[in-house]
């Protein structure tokens, strides 16, 4: 992911191109996109309502919400408030951005994971980004056995019609990697559990 963050000249161009395309054949600043923000403000709504005046943790609401809109443009589609699989990733999520210093050590430093004891917790951080990119494999992997390229449903499908478009290309930088890196990068750009309201 690295390689993407720091990146320049013509990767960085092109891979913006593209993605700035992508996103607007799927909606973005466009009706097809608000419709996807409505829905998803209307679960605000209601899950506001029914709390009936008593306090809850609303950043954590705003949270789901806005990951939910990430989703549905990257994966295609949007979770249930309640599905425990969608909560417990991006809690894991949540979790190590909420102690950035020790992803910082654990990234620089690599031989911290086999240290003794977890200091810093930072193991279970590398768990935590272990689990949530096998699941981001495992999203992908279901996109590439189910992909239609005259039926795009996604930016993933759009970024894997890109691949095999570019396949006999020996120069190119549209590969697995980088689309992993992305999805990666959109998720935990995009991640509002690290601002404050």
């Amino acid at each position: 992911m690295l390689g993407i963050t720091t990146s320049s000249g013509t990767l960085w161009k092109e891979h913006r191109t593209f993605t700035i395309n992508a996103l607007r054949e799927f909606g973005f600043g466009k009706r097809s996109l608000e419709s996807r923000i409505i829905e998803e403000i209307e679960v605000f709504v209601h899950e506001i309502q029914s709390k009936k005046g008593e306090p809850f943790n609303i950043h954590f609401l705003i949270n789901v919400c806005i990951s939910n809109i990430m989703c549905s443009i990257n994966f295609g589609q949007r979770y249930n408030h309640d599905d425990q699989t969608f909560l417990s990733l991006l809690d894991k999520i949540n979790q190590n951005l909420s102690n950035e210093n020790a992803m910082f050590v654990a990234t620089i430093l690599p031989f911290v994971r086999y240290i003794p004891g977890d200091p810093c917790r930072i193991k279970k951080m590398l768990g935590n980004v272990d689990v949530v990119q096998d699941s981001l494999r495992q999203i992908v992997k279901e996109h590439e056995e189910t992909f239609d390229e005259n039926n795009l449903r996604d930016y993933i499908d759009a970024f894997l019609k890109k691949m095999r478009t570019e396949k006999d290309n020996p120069n190119t930088t549209f590969d697995g990697v980088i689309l992993f890196s992305l999805i990666l990068l959109s998720i935990l750009l995009i991640e509002p559990s690290k601002y404050s309201f």
